[in-house]
């Protein structure tokens, strides 16, 4: 078997044609790659295009193509074992309108509605409508949250749609539901202090999230369901915290106290091999009794404890709002990994050094799922707890994933979200090797 092993600041080019259904060549398509890693480049009239100074550390990256009158294309293209430029061919569809208008089971049109289609997201307008451009043979999920309204609400409906007009009915929950009410103070001072945001998340068997009211210096709300709520709060005077609350149908409505603790922040600088810059592909995870504010240069936040960094960009992040506590940070790409442990005090500003080292392989390989929305596969080592967490887009084509992680036995978790029906969760356990490939296949 022969095996091409890259060097991190190998550059290629790509080259190739974007064409339509019938193979004709469509002028003036633009090629771009998804991180905005090399500037983009627009086709000649033969439909051809040329991308240059591509870093192939990867071994794949994500372009997307995109031309007047066509739907968003988006491809993941493998860098490694090509010789010379890599040859990639773009097939656009015609575009063609999804839209319609989301009510409730009364027909009352839904405001502010979140509509998730085709990697976009939007908002219902004033009269319940969205319109998302996709293709003309695209047969796709579309994911339907309810609004940041504070009223009670299905978490989520999720529809296999294709082009046309669609009235989508988003159900409007039972009025029996639970309150909730919180004033927030300084534990050592016992300071009143003012919330600035304040959020609340359920995970059941149908999840929810909530926006929660700051007026008055008041946390609250009064349609919450019964059950445990993980709630997140951030002051003006920057105090941040993370407690679980269990809510009661028909208790009465008190006001609670909460004390909290000034956050700390962090400003982490990574060390990469000699020469080396950041790759296309590095995801960092934070776990922590609570954070608040992740961000990087160019950097996109996965959820509220994860980010993925910009290939090339500068190799630091800033954690702004940290629960006073341990604080374990992990990065994990297709070559390097590494892991970092803090103990955070209470108003802390630290700095730390997350150090990656290249890892040993595990192989990631799984089909086409039409209505999987994203999966997240979190490996836990077996002896000492350490964990990484990886996120995967929505399984539009055959996954061929590489991830480093450091020798040793994982136990592996893949947990997907599925368009019209409960998630699925498996987990196996894998031994990878230092120089050795451990493959996993999932469905």
């Amino acid at each position: 078997t022969l095996q091409i092993k890259f060097v991190r600041g190998t550059k290629t080019n790509m080259v190739g044609k974007v064409v339509d259904a019938g193979g004709r060549p469509i002028a003036g398509a633009t090629v771009r790659p998804a991180s905005g890693a090399v500037p983009p480049e627009t086709c000649g009239p033969d439909g051809t295009f040329r991308l240059t100074g591509i870093d192939v550390a990867s071994g794949r990256i994500v372009v997307d193509a995109i031309a007047p009158g066509y739907a968003l294309r988006s491809d993941l293209v493998e860098l490694a074992g090509q010789v010379g430029d890599v040859e990639h061919t773009f097939v656009l569809a015609i575009a063609a309108r999804l839209g319609g208008i989301v009510v409730d089971q009364f027909g009352v049109p839904v405001v502010g509605a979140r509509l998730w289609c085709s990697g976009e997201l939007q908002r219902t307008d004033a009269a319940g409508r969205f319109a998302f451009t996709v293709g003309s043979d695209e047969i796709g999920g579309l994911i339907v949250s309810p609004p940041d309204d504070g009223g009670a609400w299905a978490a989520m409906t999720t529809l296999d749609v294709g082009p046309g007009e669609h009235r989508i009915v988003h159900r409007r929950l039972p009025a029996a539901r639970a309150s909730l009410q919180l004033e927030l103070f300084d534990r050592a001072t016992g300071q009143r202090l003012e919330p600035t945001a304040a959020s609340a998340e359920m995970a059941d068997a149908e999840p929810e999230y909530r926006k929660l009211s700051v007026a008055g210096g008041v946390v609250a709300s009064d349609a919450l369901a019964v059950g445990t709520w993980c709630v997140r709060v951030a002051t003006r005077q920057g105090h941040v915290g993370v407690r679980n609350f269990e809510l009661l149908a028909g208790a009465p409505l008190a006001t609670e106290r909460w004390e909290l603790e000034p956050a700390a922040s962090v400003l982490c600088h990574i060390e990469l091999p000699a020469g080396g810059a950041l790759p296309e592909d590095l995801q960092v995870r934070c776990e922590s009794g609570g954070v608040f504010g992740l961000e990087a240069a160019g950097g996109r936040v996965l959820g509220y404890d994860g980010l993925l960094l910009v290939a090339g960009g500068p190799a630091q992040f800033r954690i702004r709002g940290v629960v006073p506590g341990p604080l374990r940070i992990t990065a994990t790409g297709a070559s390097l990994v590494g892991s970092l442990q803090l103990q955070v005090r209470s108003g802390d500003v630290l700095e730390g050094t997350l150090r990656l080292d290249a890892g040993a392989s595990v192989q990631l390989r799984a089909s086409v799922v039409a209505n999987v929305v994203a999966s997240e596969i979190t490996f836990t080592a077996v002896e000492g707890g350490l964990r990484f967490v990886r996120w995967l887009p929505r399984l539009r084509d055959p996954v061929n994933e590489t991830i480093a992680l450091p020798p040793g036995r994982w136990r592996c978790e893949v947990r997907t979200l599925v368009h019209g029906g409960p998630g699925q969760s498996s987990t196996r356990e894998l031994l990878v090797l230092a120089g050795a490939t451990a493959e996993f296949a999932f469905d």
